[in-house]
């Protein structure tokens, strides 16, 4: 859905439940900025995975690599 949009100057904002790496890569390839709430650290979701500080609240820069491909060499190599 991304891709077909010719929008510019998006600011995409999106609920729990929306949040995956495909959507983070494709609107960081049109140029979009994002806000994407995402499930509890201790859930199942994206946060779980990423080494958060253990407070309640915090507000942090997180660096992700993306790949198209889903290999065991990309997977190993940190990619997401």
């Amino acid at each position: 859905m991304i891709d077909r949009l010719k929008l510019e100057n998006v600011i995409l904002v999106a609920d729990r439940g929306y949040e995956n790496y495909n959507i983070f890569a494709h609107a960081i390839e049109k140029g979009w900025k994002f806000a994407i709430r995402v499930k509890d650290k201790n859930s199942n979701g994206i946060a779980s995975g990423l080494n958060l500080p253990p407070n309640d609240e915090f507000d942090i820069d997180i660096t992700q690599i993306f790949s198209r491909k889903n290999t065991k060499a990309t997977k190993n190599a940190g990619y997401k």
